[in-house]
């Protein structure tokens, strides 16, 4: 109460006193701003509590008001804040605020000097306030000393400038105020675009004694927008060929949600990948980044085996839930996303189509790295010239894979093993000479060229008499395999795959022997016996079979090979090559000779004759079957009569007459048949 009392008596002369300070400040200069400063106000990260509005981002309090980032400090502010208490204004505690020195006000009736505090704005606020999201709110409370009659000048400014310190746009509020604790507000003024920090402006000039001082200094950010997904990116640095766009099991892809400012996570929720359209069993994990103010939120994919290639890309995101740093939330769920896709490839598998060779390859092969597989010739068989590499039957171009026909290595670049793969190839049967020895034979094939594992080829068979060709074989005689028929045509497959020998094989015709019987045309009796036929081996020498005929009256004097023909073999006789063809019939013809026999005459005297008999008859010769003529009597005997022969000495009558020609009356030959004379005795009268 003392000290209202002396203010009031003094009211006059501060009146006075207040009109000439006012006068005074005209004189000085506006207060130029500054660029921001790390030391100069507050940066408004971490500011914000969840409820649309930051905390009060105006700081001040006990100490030094250029540390707190007070700028425009002179000897025209005391660098001191205060706390100003009822003991100095008729009004209740506002707490710590700013007041003149003892010789200045803050600032000037023409509004245009004061102090002021920078406001940095985070990244992302820059993004709120770009988005036009962003308002600020601002106030102070004025005060004046009661006794002071005279004006205050008061006035609240937010300047907007850009990073490099420039001024984008402002917003005033001023006053003349006769009454203490009187309120300036700023309310939900629209950030600009590009604004990086905000200049808190007060003034408030009174009287020199009045001692004006600001209070209540308050300065806001609100947001009430909720953030919004706008852009799906993805980042295929994980992929296994992200020049050519293609993935595959093992690959790690990330998807990326862009929201339009910075956000924090409550819930990923769960995030799927799609192929060809079809949602597949590969879950993303999730992660927060922020860059520049703004956020995104990443699904991670480790690829697995899917079992089919195709496009690969983000199928669906549900239960994603965000907000940003005012609080407010955005659940994010799309099951038809629109994002980038990559080429996936399965884990392919690999066959073989191959003949007379053995592989050494894997049965599966993977996009991006090189196939290897090595073919190797089974006996008989050299590697193929080239083969042929398919992917999903398609054939692979000469430039998707290499060949080495000496070593058999199979080279299939990674980058076209796009398909479920298939090499064919066909190993080379070997060739090698033949030599034909043809064992004596001539005329034929001398060699020829065969093919493992085919027919031989067609050869002219050779010749050799007496022989009858039965084919080449690996051995002489016969043994060994058998290669060629005696036709020359192929009896076997060629199993051998260097050069060879085949030798011939012969075997001896055989011709056989049929002995004919040969009946002369002159013999009376007939032919009996048998003599079967001979079987004969060109070459070989055989006995002719030994004779089984046998013709009465005649003897078998040897073989003919002509039915008239003289003797030429004899009976068992050695013989060879009767003949060269095989199969051959040889007759030979039994030569006959009728046998020759004798007749003994016996003089035969009767057993009465008293004579003697004289004279001689010589025996006669004969041949069997042939007509011939006894001997005339040559014996004489007194008083008888010769009458004919007989080959009983006791016979009466005879049987033969001189001279008759007889036939057969012996068959042996050499044998002698005694005729005797038959004899009758002479009569007379």
């Amino acid at each position: 109460m003392i000290l209202r009392k002396r203010n009031f008596a003094i009211f006059v002369f501060l009146c006075l006193a207040t009109c000439l300070t006012a006068a005074s400040f005209c004189l000085f200069s506006p207060i130029t701003a500054f660029a921001s400063r790390s030391n100069n106000g507050t940066q408004t990260d971490d500011e914000w509590n969840g409820t649309q509005t930051t905390n009060n981002l105006i700081t001040i309090g006990e100490g030094s008001l250029t540390e707190q980032g007070w700028n425009n400090i002179n000897d025209q502010i005391n660098s001191m804040a205060v706390w100003y208490k009822d003991a100095d204004l008729d009004t209740e505690s506002y707490g710590w605020g700013i007041r003149a020195t003892s010789n200045n006000d803050i600032g000037d009736s023409n509004y245009e000097n004061g102090v002021w505090y920078r406001i940095t704005l985070s990244e992302s606020d820059k993004v709120k306030a770009a988005k036009g999201d962003l308002t600020v709110s601002a106030s102070s409370l004025n005060y004046r000393q009661n006794v002071a009659g005279c004006t205050h000048y008061v006035s609240l400014k937010l300047f907007f400038d850009d990073a490099s310190g420039t001024q984008l746009e402002s917003e005033e509020v001023k006053e003349s105020i006769k009454s203490s604790a009187y309120s300036l507000n700023i309310t939900n003024r629209v950030v600009p675009k590009n604004t990086a920090s905000i200049r808190y402006y007060v003034s408030n000039k009174g009287s020199l004694y009045a001692r004006p001082f600001i209070g209540g200094l308050t300065c806001t950010l609100s947001d009430k927008t909720a953030p919004t997904m706008n852009k799906i990116t993805s980042e295929k640095s994980g992929i296994t060929d992200v020049t050519n766009n293609v993935a595959i099991a093992g690959d790690t892809l990330k998807y990326y949600l862009e929201f339009d400012e910075k956000v924090s996570v409550s819930s990923y929720g769960t995030a799927r990948l799609g192929l060809s359209g079809t949602a597949t069993s590969v879950y993303g994990d999730g992660s927060l980044t922020t860059e520049n103010g703004k956020s995104k939120v990443c699904y991670t994919f480790e690829l697995t085996e899917l079992g089919k290639s195709g496009s690969l890309s983000l199928y669906s995101v549900s239960g994603l839930s965000v907000k940003d740093e005012a609080g407010n939330a955005c659940n994010y769920t799309n099951s038809s996303l629109s994002s980038d896709s990559v080429q996936y490839y399965k884990q392919m598998s690999v066959t073989f189509d191959i003949s007379d060779l053995t592989v050494n390859g894997k049965n599966q092969a993977a996009y991006g790295t090189d196939y290897t597989a090595t073919l190797k010739a089974n006996t008989g068989y050299d590697l193929p010239q080239t083969v042929s590499v398919k992917a999903d039957g398609n054939s692979i171009a000469t430039a998707g894979y290499t060949y080495n026909k000496s070593s058999g290595l199979i080279t299939i670049k990674g980058k076209y093993v796009k398909g479920d793969l298939e090499i064919v190839a066909d190993g080379v049967a070997k060739k090698s000479t033949v030599t034909l020895d043809m064992q004596n034979g001539s005329g034929g094939t001398l060699s020829v060229t065969a093919t493992y594992n085919e027919a031989m080829p067609q050869i002219t068979v050779p010749k050799l008499t007496g022989y009858t060709f039965q084919g080449y074989y690996a051995s002489p005689n016969g043994e060994g395999n058998k290669y060629y028929t005696a036709s020359g045509l192929s009896a076997n497959t060629c199993d051998f795959y260097t050069a060879t020998t085949l030798y011939a094989y012969w075997i001896a015709n055989t011709y056989t022997v049929k002995y004919d019987k040969n009946k002369p045309n002159g013999a009376s009796g007939a032919v009996t016996g048998t003599t079967s036929d001979s079987t004969h081996y060109y070459d070989a020498t055989k006995s002719l079979n030994e004779n089984g005929y046998a013709l009465i009256g005649w003897t078998f004097q040897g073989w003919s090979t002509t039915a008239n023909g003289a003797v030429v073999y004899e009976n068992r006789q050695d013989v060879k090559n009767l003949s060269a063809v095989d199969g051959a019939w040889i007759t030979l013809y039994a030569v006959w000779k009728a046998n020759v026999y004798y007749v003994e005459y016996g003089d035969n005297k009767p057993m009465g004759a008293s004579g003697t008999i004289t004279g001689l008859t010589n025996r006669s010769t004969h041949t069997y079957d042939t007509s011939s003529a006894l001997a005339d009597n040559g014996y004489v005997l007194k008083g008888w009569t010769f009458i004919g022969w007989s080959h009983n000495p006791d016979a009466v009558n005879a049987e033969y007459r001189a001279g008759e020609k007889v036939t057969n009356l012996a068959s042996d030959s050499g044998v002698s048949v005694k005729l005797y004379a038959i004899w009758k005795a002479n009569t007379y009268k």
